[in-house]
């Protein structure tokens, strides 16, 4: 659905301070995984019910997501230099709402 509307997803990165944001499907013994990995800034909003690709972001998330998920504290971020300071400093700069 997300690859479906992949310009609306954009959209959203700004409002949500979110830098990078990659899904991975791991396909085994006939099940599907998805492993959601973000780097975004604290103050980010997090998804908005009222904006339709996040109500069915939700959505699906209630159809698909594990008992006792949650997320995980990030520990380490392996990027060549110029991308890590573009990326960190567009994810935690001064933010100022449009």
């Amino acid at each position: 659905m997300l690859n479906d509307r992949l310009d609306e997803c954009v959209a959203t990165l700004d409002r949500e301070r979110m830098a990078i944001e990659i899904i991975f499907r791991l396909r085994e013994n006939g099940d599907d995984y998805l492993f959601w990995v973000s780097v975004h800034g604290a103050d980010g909003q997090g998804l908005d019910p009222d904006n339709p690709l996040d109500q069915a972001h939700i959505d699906q998330a209630k159809r698909t997501k594990e008992r006792g998920w949650t997320e995980a504290e990030p520990q380490l971020l392996l990027l060549p230099g110029p991308v890590r300071d573009a990326v960190l400093s567009w994810a935690l700069r001064d933010h100022q709402p449009t």
